[in-house]
């Protein structure tokens, strides 16, 4: 059994999960994250006041694919793969 991970922006969300259901997968576990990283820092104004946001909020997904279902571990990763690029 493996377990896969992925982080992507929550407008991808729906559809990457109705592929992995497309897949055989029907498990899978969804959770908010927040990203800290040098692309995702932006400068916002609340209020008047100016403020670096560091963080962005992206969504976790975990599944699990079979060992006998290997070959498959490879599609389902192209598929995220391609919804990164495409959010």
């Amino acid at each position: 059994m493996k377990k896969l991970e992925a982080i992507v922006p929550h407008n991808c969300v729906h559809s990457l999960v109705e592929q992995l259901h497309e897949l055989n997968i029907k498990s899978v576990s969804i959770s908010n994250v927040n990203v800290v990283d040098e692309h995702s820092s932006h400068t916002m104004i609340y209020r008047g006041c100016v403020y670096k946001e560091d963080s962005a909020s992206r969504a976790k997904i975990e599944f699990y694919v079979a060992d006998e279902n290997a070959a498959r571990a490879e599609e389902v990763i192209e598929y995220v793969l391609e919804a990164q690029t495409v959010g």
